[in-house]
């Protein structure tokens, strides 16, 4: 396992500026919009290791609506 890089930024900038080529685990916390939960989930998933772990921060329908709309989508392809 690498070491733990933490970033923040908006992710839309912060990400392509990473290097990064691999993950083993990541911890989401985007804008809380549907596309922006789903910009950085499909980022991370394109680098993601096979067993890695993907966490969602706010995934509270009626509050974060955007955060738990994008996870349920992710959800329904079957990557989790």
């Amino acid at each position: 396992m690498g070491p733990i890089v933490f970033l923040r930024g908006w992710s839309k900038n912060t990400l392509r500026s990473t290097g990064l080529s691999r993950i083993d685990f990541a911890f989401l916390d985007a804008q809380h919009l549907f596309s922006e939960v789903v910009r950085e989930f499909r980022w991370v998933s394109e680098r993601k290791e096979p067993g890695a772990i993907v966490m969602f921060d706010d995934v509270t329908p009626g509050t974060f609506d955007g955060v738990a709309e994008a996870v349920n989508l992710i959800k329904g392809e079957g990557q989790y």
